[in-house]
């Protein structure tokens, strides 16, 4: 009998142990309204930088979970689940989301840290999603080389083109680099130089 009850209580620690830093996310699905809609982009990924050190080349990010998959045909929905964020404890939480070398994040005040909790305890207070109140205002983000991040308000999930009302989308999108706009000054004025000389 003694030996039964050591191996139980050896099960039940390895168990929690197992499970430690389990967190829910729900930052978007097709199949939920007022999720968060991303834009223009082929992936999304939720994860932390190592020591904490943002860095928006992607230098020290690691990934914990991401959805490829382009759902809707102008973005993609990151389907809610539970997730170990124990390897992450006491980090920022940020969400990336790219297409190419184009990258975004995002992050809020609400889920700004990673925390750990053991079973049974549920992860109650570990919720780490974009629901159908958030605005611009719940939101920080960040904008990767060359790229443009934007958020707008009511548009979060797009069910064919058509949007609820609710959530919020965030669209990236490429931004020229300043030798392109050095070279439509030059056009500019050139064409400026030649219309003077017709006239």
């Amino acid at each position: 009998m003694k030996n039964i009850l050591t191996i139980l209580t050896v099960l039940s620690v390895s168990s929690s142990a197992l499970v430690a830093g389990v967190a829910n996310v729900a930052f978007g699905s097709t199949a939920d309204y007022g999720g968060a809609s991303f834009l223009n982009s082929t992936s999304v990924s939720l994860g932390y930088f190592s020591g904490d050190v943002f860095s928006a080349d992607l230098s020290g990010w690691n990934s914990l979970a991401s959805t490829d998959a382009d759902s809707t045909g102008t973005g993609v929905f990151m389907g809610s689940g539970q997730y170990d964020t124990a390897s992450a404890s006491g980090y920022s939480a940020y969400l990336l989301f790219s297409d190419g070398a184009l990258n975004g994040f995002v992050t809020s005040e609400s889920w700004v840290s990673f925390v750990g909790t053991d079973a049974p305890a549920p992860p109650s207070t570990l919720d780490y999603s974009i629901g159908a109140s958030y605005t611009t205002s719940d939101l920080t983000t960040y904008a990767g080389a060359g790229a443009l991040v934007t958020v707008t308000n009511g548009q979060g999930t797009d069910f064919v083109g058509g949007y609820n009302g609710e959530g919020v989308s965030i669209a990236l999108t490429a931004v020229p680099e300043p030798s392109a706009y050095a070279a439509l000054a030059g056009i500019l004025a050139l064409g400026c130089v030649m219309l003077r000389r017709r006239a």
